[in-house]
């Protein structure tokens, strides 16, 4: 079986072993089985235009107004808005042109027999090619933000048209990713038939499940920290959807009692120089380390050393972040939301905040690190919980590879 991907996303969105699991784990999968693989994707900066890594072939291409490329920085004024929404917008035109240029280039050659839109943006340039080419269209989408939430704001509906217009593409699956979004009951809204949609949890890296006994005393020798300090973690972007403001707020409180308590954020994004400006207004630096984007090696390891790991999310937290939090068998503060409820029960695995009382988590957290009982319980109940209801990344691709021999077989 040949595979052409098409990304708005680097397989490794930060570097080799930095970003997001659920795009890199998959591909190696398919290599693995024995498919040939081909990538294909924006160039960054830095980046040699063809590699091979784990068996899939990477083809990178430039464009104009490439955001992996160059960079550009906005204050949020309203002038500064304007030009960020013309760039985003050329950004998407640009990318759509050079992505169906290229992957023809690459699929007159290669004659995959399915190709993959990895993400919304890929889309139409992936269906186009569908068409040109005669392979099976895969869509596979990684989260689906507010579209589902924000449905009946037709301010928004005309903001998002092109993502909303992308479930109106006759693909033979959408596989979306189960993060609590509802990005499955967004796809019937758009008319997607049930039998199309495939709205699975992501895999985990089964690495996480085994615990390194050193990982907390390495930590707090590079932080230069005693090791006898508690630890809170959070892993994830600084974007505002992910809540780590409203963690830094709880931490003002709870780092002023709790002397012998330092927060591990690893994770980079738009709020990362606001929410560190916000420590040192707070004077929390020598309690609060920002450790921007670290390899996978280096989330396990933080994991292992955290007491706690928090997620404030406000519409989403069905993530790997929280994933390998509970392969980790961390004590876990996380929003409660319809989603979460299916995988975590509050109390009893994990403690759950209402999105509308998340000026309680200075009080939960405050309890939990005074509590090593409780602590403990919630740790030791939550990574059962992961061995019950989590799969790794192989058993995860068994079934979308048996989904694709299924649709391939039924073409012949």
């Amino acid at each position: 079986m040949k595979i052409l991907n098409i990304s708005n996303m680097p397989i490794w969105l930060w570097g080799t072993g930095k970003g997001i699991p659920s795009i890199f784990f998959p591909q190696r999968e398919f290599a693995r089985k024995g498919f040939a693989v081909c990538f294909l994707c924006p160039l960054k900066a830095g980046e040699k235009a063809y590699e091979v890594n784990e068996g899939v072939f990477i083809h990178r291409f430039d464009f104009p107004f490439n955001f992996k490329k160059n960079r550009y920085v906005q204050d949020n004024s309203f002038i500064d808005r304007i030009r960020g929404s013309l760039l985003s917008n050329l950004n998407w035109l640009f990318f759509q042109v050079t992505g169906l240029i290229k992957g023809l280039e690459i699929g007159l050659k290669f004659r995959p027999d399915i190709i993959y839109a990895h993400s919304l943006t890929s889309v139409f340039p992936a269906y186009i090619l569908s068409r040109i080419l005669k392979s099976r269209l895969i869509i596979r989408v990684y989260g689906t933000r507010q579209l589902y939430w924000l449905w009946d704001n037709f301010w928004y509906r005309v903001k998002e048209c092109r993502d909303y217009l992308a479930f109106r593409v006759p693909a033979d699956y959408f596989i979306i990713t189960n993060d609590g979004n509802m990005g499955n009951l967004l796809a019937k809204k758009m008319g997607v038939p049930d039998e199309k949609i495939k709205y699975w949890r992501n895999g985990i890296d089964d690495t996480f499940l085994s615990a390194d006994p050193d990982a907390k005393e390495s930590i707090c020798r590079e932080l230069g920290i005693a090791s006898s300090s508690k630890i809170i973690a959070s892993t994830c972007r600084l974007i505002p959807d992910y809540g780590v403001g409203d963690l830094l707020k709880s931490l003002v409180a709870v780092l002023n009692k709790n002397k012998d308590v330092v927060c591990i954020i690893s994770g980079s994004g738009p709020e990362e120089d606001k929410l560190k400006e916000y420590v040192r207004e707070n004077r929390m630096e020598k309690q609060v380390f920002f450790l921007g984007i670290v390899g996978r090696d280096k989330v396990r390891q933080i994991l292992n050393a955290a007491d706690i790991f928090v997620l404030l999310a406000r519409f989403h937290n069905c993530t790997n972040t929280v994933w390998e939090a509970m392969a980790a068998g961390k004590c876990i503060v996380t929003t409660e939301t319809e989603a979460i409820k299916e995988v975590l029960a509050n109390r009893e695995n994990a403690v759950l905040i209402k999105r509308d009382k998340l000026d309680e988590a200075a009080q939960v957290i405050d309890e939990l690190l005074n509590n090593a009982r409780l602590r403990e319980r919630l740790a030791a109940n939550v990574q059962s919980r992961a061995r019950e209801i989590l799969e790794s990344w192989p058993k995860r691709m068994a079934k979308e590879i048996a989904l694709l021999e299924e649709l391939i077989n039924r073409v012949r």
